[in-house]
């Protein structure tokens, strides 16, 4: 309180004192010293009486009119100075002074302008002035009064009551419904002290925070029991929460949490107070069902926390010690797609209608539509966050709330008031359990009940927090063992706690050592030996019913919502929103600038050789942009995902909101990368078929690094991944390395290996090279006649002449010295090229398969194979020759409809000689070789035919195999991509990833 506010208030009672007389100025000079010393709490009030005197010795001179006058018009200035409570403060100082006026003119009003110039409610000003005037007349005081009921108290009696028998202090209270305050008037016999100090009769207290009453014989009562009185509402009269022999051990180790029991109830505030590593998480974890124990029950009003977790969904709710914001989102955002996501029944109006009452409650309406920001880049302070993370679970109205280290991080200010708030849901109905380190004096008096933890997960108190500290000091027989608070200021220190659990022995020497005074294991007895020990009183069976619990939406719903949280989120990021809509165009503008070249003065398509470059880098970039879009995606939604999986949402429908907006983001960058590219460098009818390659290269690049983030734990391991996934993909994608060099050569085919086939890059290079190459206009109608005269050239030129070449070898007139070897396995591949042959021309060898023998191949069978090889020949060279007439004769259409150099132009404008030469891989040294059983082809592949039924083939082929029918190479390739991503969509929802990274720790 400032001064000037201080001078305002002594000014007040100087007014209401002068209009008492002389006689009454003692009495009056007394209660203005309480108010300075106990409220005001002031140690030195000498200056502030004689300026309180002063302003008596003035106000005697006006008359009762001027008074009023005086009076209101000080209210009036207090209105918006002095805090609300203590205006009501200020009142009831002011009526305890008026409270002896008896018939003195004046007086009996001036307390009600008081009243109505600080817009105090009659009702709230009626309470006050019936506690001060007659707080014994208990026919008198109604139900907005409690008072102790010793045994002794008719049953007449309309307040409220506190059955204490034996208690040996009388008093009476009432509580400020507007603040919350609640005010005490000691009464009749018995010595009362409030934390330990003493309490005047017939005088007003403002009770704190946390309290404990009691009498001479230390009999105490709590603030607990005074709240539940007060509200009707016996401890655990709503919800009983109980853990039954509770035990847990860590595999290996007997830390974890040792045999604990207790017993809450709604409308209660616990601490769970213990140093680093003795098991405050673990216990967390355990009671809000998210860690099975290895012994023990735990039950909610009298289910199994476990064995009937469906009937107790979303009872509980947990406030985790990390944030669970979206940083990108305002205040309002976060906490309306949480709502959507907890109370799906409620109209639209109707839940946003709860979100500006929680954020009002919250004090969070004057930040609603700011940016939440990172702990790093704050736009709201760390209070405020806390707050909102609170919010998240308290919109749902959870029977149970736990918090874990909720003050973490945060001023003492900003503690107080985060557990205030928590203290306020538990006056609401509440359970509230608290994990908490360090809490202050006025923060542990908060606590209606107390957990502590010793090393290793022993419990060693669990009861009233503020017998926790006499119970702890006559443990030990310390001095004052008795003494829980401070006897001059009332406080508690928690602190003294952990220094009894912790003390040291001391050695003769008078030195600390290692070695404890008590230790854990003696600590933990004591506890249960103390539990045991008390009395239990009968309760009557807990009720079946629990409290509604969560109303989530559909899976439809689910994926709505986080699809709309997840867009949001990342518009809301101007940065981000930047960089992934220029970084593909620009990635493209480059690319095609580097890759566009011109040998004259205009720029031919035809001649660019860097097309084929163009294709691979293209499908290399989708990889990279899906990669670096959803890498970080759900590494960073890690401590989110844990608060839905908790509250049991829909991981289906998390994985699908992020599979479609990182496919739509996916669409949107290669389009621009697409339309830019082909701009540049003018490749001409494949917009549509890039985009439509590099959209299924980039979604399945997406998917894989959903995978990877699954799997992961940080932002930057994931990053670091990156190029371990990238690099393979570049040498495997079909060219850098030439994809024959990395076929076996006794594999007896020209078939890409599997780990190449694992490669989206491999099917998103080769769709595009053969795209072109094959589906270009100058090819369109003679694709594949001029597949059939290349095949037919390379059949005559190499396959056939290499089977002569094969069968001279064996009439060698000086062979070698590997001669048998040797031929033997070109028998054996005679044999089969034979057989080959004749499957696919119809023609019959008049071979026999036992002459290829080296016993049984001789002259004659060697002139029947020639004879063979010339008929398979001359019916190459008739379809050959058929196939030519009809490109010469489609060229001779176009000839004369576009003329000699329009025939030309055509050519120029739509094939490209580095797309023809990878397509055909025409850069090959070698044109044919035997592999296995087999010759295998190692020219012009874009025309040689695959034969397996399920697509396998040789890198290039022009068209794939799959249930017996021909499908075009850029068809299949994009549906084996999307099958990729399937496969990879599926590893994702079954976390796979993530158990493989858990059994790698292993």
């Amino acid at each position: 309180m400032s001064e000037i506010v201080l001078n305002a208030v002594l000014h007040l009672f100087a007014l209401i004192a002068s209009a008492r007389g002389e006689e009454e100025h003692k009495a009056c000079h007394a209660s203005v010293e309480a108010y300075l010393r106990q409220q005001v709490r002031i140690g030195s009030v000498e200056q502030y009486l004689g300026l309180y005197d002063e302003f008596y010795d003035l106000s005697l001179a006006l008359d009762e009119k001027a008074r009023k006058q005086a009076a209101w018009g000080i209210c009036d200035q207090l209105r918006g100075k002095l805090p609300r409570q203590e205006q009501f403060v200020a009142l009831a100082a002011v009526l305890t002074i008026t409270s002896g006026s008896g018939a003195e003119p004046g007086i009996a009003t001036i307390d009600g302008i008081i009243a109505a110039a600080l817009d105090i409610d009659r009702k709230d000003f009626d309470a006050l002035r019936l506690l001060i005037l007659h707080p014994e007349d208990y026919t008198a005081l109604d139900e907005r009064f409690l008072v102790l009921d010793d045994g002794h108290l008719h049953a007449d009696v309309p307040a409220r009551r506190l059955s204490m028998p034996g208690f040996r202090a009388q008093w009476t209270l009432t509580r400020i419904q507007e603040t919350g305050t609640l005010i005490l008037v000691p009464t009749g016999r018995g010595h009362l002290t409030i934390n330990g100090q003493l309490a005047v009769q017939g005088k007003l207290h403002v009770l704190p925070p946390g309290f404990v009453l009691r009498d001479s014989t230390g009999t105490g009562i709590y603030a607990s029991q005074i709240e539940a009185a007060l509200t009707d509402q016996a401890v655990g009269s709503q919800l009983v929460f109980e853990g039954r022999g509770l035990d847990f051990r860590f595999p290996g180790s007997d830390n974890g949490l040792h045999t604990f029991n207790f017993t809450e109830g709604s409308g209660r505030l616990i601490g769970v107070m213990g140093g680093s590593g003795t098991g405050k998480s673990t216990l967390l974890s355990i009671l809000s069902g998210t860690l099975p124990p290895d012994a023990g029950q735990i039950l909610l009003n009298g289910r199994d926390l476990y064995a009937e977790s469906d009937s107790l969904d979303g009872v509980i709710g947990l406030v985790p010690q990390d944030d669970l914001l979206f940083d990108d989102l305002t205040v309002r955002q976060n906490l309306t797609s949480s709502a959507r996501l907890c109370l799906a029944d409620l109209p639209r109006d109707e839940l946003d209608q709860r979100v500006e009452q929680t954020l009002h409650n919250l004090g969070q309406l004057d930040i609603a539509d700011l940016k939440v920001g990172s702990p790093l880049d704050k736009t709201i302070s760390g209070g405020q966050r806390k707050r909102l993370n609170i919010a998240l679970e308290l919109i749902r109205e959870p029977a149970v709330l736990f918090a874990d280290e909720p003050t973490s991080g945060l001023s003492s200010a900003d503690s107080f008031n985060v557990m205030s708030l928590l203290k306020q849901q538990a006056l609401s109905g509440r359970l509230v359990i608290v994990v908490i380190h360090q809490p202050s004096s006025d923060i542990f008096k908060l606590f209606d009940g107390l957990w502590l933890l010793d090393k290793g997960g022993r419990p060693v108190f669990e009861g009233n927090p503020l017998e926790a500290v006499s119970y702890f000091r006559s443990a030990i027989h310390a001095a004052g063992g008795g003494e829980g608070f401070c006897p001059t200021c009332g406080n508690v220190n928690p602190e003294q706690i952990f220094n009894i659990i912790e003390m040291r022995r001391v050695d003769e020497g008078g030195h600390f050592t290692d070695e404890r005074l008590v230790s854990p294991e003696d600590w933990h007895q004591r506890y249960l030996a103390h539990h045991k020990a008390q009395d239990q009183p009968e309760t009557e069976p807990p009720p079946k019913d629990v409290p509604a619990g969560l109303r989530r939406p559909g899976l439809l719903g689910q994926f709505s919502i986080f699809f709309e949280r997840n867009l949001l989120a990342r518009l809301a990021n101007r940065q981000y929103v930047t960089l992934n809509l220029l970084e593909a165009p620009f990635i493209a503008l480059l690319l095609g600038l580097l890759c566009r070249r011109s040998s004259g003065e205009s720029y031919i398509f035809h001649d660019n050789m860097n097309v084929a470059v163009f294709f691979f880098m293209s499908v290399v970039v989708s990889l990279f942009l899906g990669l670096s879009v959803s890498a970080e995606e759900i590494v960073r939604d890690r401590k989110i995902l844990r608060r839905e999986a908790f509250l049991n949402l829909s991981w289906a429908s998390y994985v699908n909101a992020k599979t479609a907006y990182l496919a739509g983001l996916t669409a949107v960058q290669t389009l621009a990368f697409t339309l830019v590219a082909q701009a540049v460098l003018q490749v001409p009818d494949m917009t549509l078929a890039t985009w439509a390659v590099l959209f299924s290269c980039g979604t399945c690049s997406c998917l894989l690094g959903l995978n990877v983030s699954s799997a992961m734990r940080s932002a930057v391991a994931v990053y670091i991944l990156i190029p371990l996934l990238l690099i393979p993909q570049m040498l495997l994608g079909g060219s850098v390395i030439s994809m024959d060099e990395l076929v076996s050569r006794d594999s007896g085919d020209l078939h890409v290996p599997w780990y190449a086939n694992v490669m989206p890059s491999r099917w998103g290079y080769e769709a595009l090279i053969v795209g072109q190459y094959a589906e270009n206009r100058w090819m369109q109608g003679q694709f594949e006649d001029d597949c059939a005269v290349r095949q037919a050239d390379w059949e005559l030129d190499y396959r056939v002449q290499e089977l002569k070449t094969l069968a001279d070898f064996l009439f060698l007139p000086d062979p070698p010295d590997d001669f048998a070897p040797r031929a033997e396995r070109y028998l054996t591949v005679l044999v089969h090229e034979v057989m080959a042959l004749e499957a696919e021309t119809g023609l019959d060898s008049g071979l026999e398969m036992d002459v290829f023998s080296l016993a049984g191949f001789d002259q004659e069978a060697s002139k029947q194979l020639r004879k063979f090889l010339k008929d398979v020949a001359k019916q190459i060279r008739t379809e050959r020759s058929k196939s030519y007439d009809r490109i010469s004769s489609l060229e001779t259409q176009r000839l004369d409809e576009l003329g000699e150099n329009g025939l030309e132009q055509l050519r120029r404008d739509y094939t490209n000689r580095s797309v023809e030469l990878a397509a055909r891989n025409a850069m090959s040294l070698e044109s044919i070789r035997i592999s296995g059983h087999r010759l295998v082809q190692l020219t012009d592949l874009v025309c040689a035919p695959t034969h397996s039924a399920w697509g396998m083939a040789h890198f290039g082929a022009g068209t794939k195999k799959l249930w017996g029918r021909a499908v075009p190479t850029v068809v299949y390739n994009i549906w084996f991509l999307w099958l990729l991503t399937l496969l990879l969509y599926l590893s994702l929802y079954f976390h796979l990833p993530e158990r493989l990274s858990k059994l790698g720790k292993r």
